[in-house]
Formats: C-alpha cells, sequence, structure tokens
C-alpha cells in the first residue's frame, strides 16, 4: 500500500498528458517510434539464444518477436506522445513567464483575464466509463 500514492500519482500525470497530447493533437513522430523500436529490437536480438533451432521454434520465435515489436511500437508511440506534451507544457508555461515579466500583480492578473475571454470554448475532457 506504500506505493499506492505513487502509482495514483503517475496515473494522473499520465491521464494529463494524455489528454494534453489529444486537446492539442499532439502525436509522435512515426519515423522516430520505428528507429527506437527497431534499436530495442537490435537489442533484444543480440541478447537472444543461439544455436540450431527446429522449424516449429523458428516459427514461433518469429511470431512472438512480431508481437513483442508490435506491443513495443505501440509503447513507445505513447511515451514519445506524452513527451512531446511535456515539452509542450513547458513551452507554454516558458511564454507565459517570459510575457509576465516585469507586471505587476494587477497586471498579470487582467492579462490572464483577457487571455481566458479570447480562447475558443473547449470541449469538456470525456472521463472514461465507472469514473
Amino acid at each position: 500500500q506504500s506505493m499506492e500514492p505513487e502509482a495514483r500519482r503517475q496515473l494522473v500525470e499520465e491521464m494529463v498528458l494524455d489528454a494534453v497530447a489529444a486537446q492539442e493533437k499532439i502525436e509522435a513522430d512515426p519515423d522516430e517510434v520505428e528507429r527506437e523500436v527497431e534499436q530495442m529490437m537490435a537489442a533484444y536480438r543480440q541478447g537472444g539464444e543461439a544455436g540450431p533451432v527446429g522449424e516449429r521454434r523458428r516459427r514461433d520465435e518469429k511470431e512472438r518477436m512480431a508481437a513483442l515489436q508490435e506491443d513495443l511500437r505501440e509503447s513507445v508511440r505513447i511515451s514519445l506522445r506524452r513527451n512531446r506534451a511535456v515539452d509542450w507544457l513547458v513551452e507554454q508555461a516558458d511564454v507565459a513567464e517570459r510575457v509576465t515579466e516585469g507586471l505587476g500583480e494587477d497586471e498579470v492578473a487582467e492579462l490572464q483575464a483577457a487571455v481566458r475571454v479570447e480562447q475558443p470554448a473547449r470541449q469538456p475532457v470525456q472521463q472514461p466509463a465507472g469514473e
């Protein structure tokens, strides 16, 4: 149970990053996904077993590798998408910091109110069923 708060924090963090990525239409670069998957698969193959194998075992291994590669591809795509969402959030924070630099509290509040008024209405993020 001591890991529960950390697991909850990580889950919320992932959900927020996924929501930001969806809202801002942030996607992973397919070429980058493929490069990372290929590097991971190459490392996996180098650590594999050597020696003669039967035809059935070779076919089973090929199917297992294809499934592993597809799982890796999805995992890498999600990870890269979340990383890009973090980069976007950091960029937005940097811009906001530069814009408000040197302004007084009242001026910052006025600027924030003006930004809220000018932003288009956004669709609420859909909650997963059962929440």
